[in-house]
């Protein structure tokens, strides 16, 4: 099975990426920092050019013409703050990486002649609720849940679902519980009481349900969106 993965380096991505390998999956991965224990490319999606995408992708793919499974991985959770306190920089670097590149990655596979049996894109409870401070993660977390739909209409032979892992014990997380006010953003408080109840799960935990969910995700109609926790 051929599978491409964003976001690798670290994370659930790497959970993910260790699961495929482990499996005896022919995995390819995009991230930031170098990764050696599969086909790999060095990219920061944040970078929104045609041009850039097209070749990175060509050296990574080496002309392979087929993915039973491509995940959308990598995002950014971007300053927990006021949403009238968000720059327009900080809000196009969230949406850039968050929606925007997944869109380029998309475009440039299909334009390659690349055939696409499934898309996973880790999506958030974030893209249906919202907490005070989380304005630009959760919008673009529902601009790429919609996104989803979206292709689901316009390419029949492609199967898209959005899928919410959870509470996952990731860099986000650490970051949420140990750097943010919770006096000003109290709801961030529900984060660290799930880290201290071990409600909070590894990246390996999750990358395990979320491995054997995926094959049933094919039963489900294209475009729709899973929180692994109802399942």
């Amino acid at each position: 099975m051929n599978v491409l993965i964003t976001g690798v380096s670290f994370g659930l991505g790497k959970s993910l990426k260790n699961q495929y390998l482990d499996m005896g999956e022919n995995v390819y991965g995009l991230s930031r920092t170098k990764v050696t224990d599969c086909n790999h490319k060095i990219f920061d999606l944040s970078i929104l050019s045609d041009d850039i995408y097209s070749k990175v992708l060509k050296d990574l793919l080496e002309g392979q013409k087929y993915f039973d499974l491509v995940i959308l991985n990598a995002g950014i959770l971007g300053n927990i703050q006021k949403f009238n306190d968000v720059s327009m920089d900080d809000l196009d670097n969230i949406m850039n990486t968050n929606v925007f590149s997944n869109k380029l990655l998309l475009d440039n596979l299909y334009k390659m002649g690349v055939n696409i049996k499934q898309v996973v894109c880790i999506s958030s409870g974030a893209s249906q609720n919202t907490y005070k401070g989380w304005g630009g993660y959760s919008i673009s977390k529902a601009a790429l849940r919609m996104m989803m739909k979206v292709y689901s209409k316009d390419i029949l032979e492609t199967h898209f679902t959005s899928l919410a892992p959870g509470l996952v014990d990731t860099q986000m997380q650490k970051h949420l519980c140990n750097d943010v006010d919770v006096k000003e953003f109290p709801e961030t408080s529900k984060f660290i009481e799930s880290r201290d109840n071990g409600i909070t799960r590894s990246s390996d935990e999750v990358a395990k349900d979320v491995v054997k969910i995926i094959p049933d995700l094919l039963d489900l109609e294209s475009g729709s969106y899973i929180d692994l926790r109802m399942e």
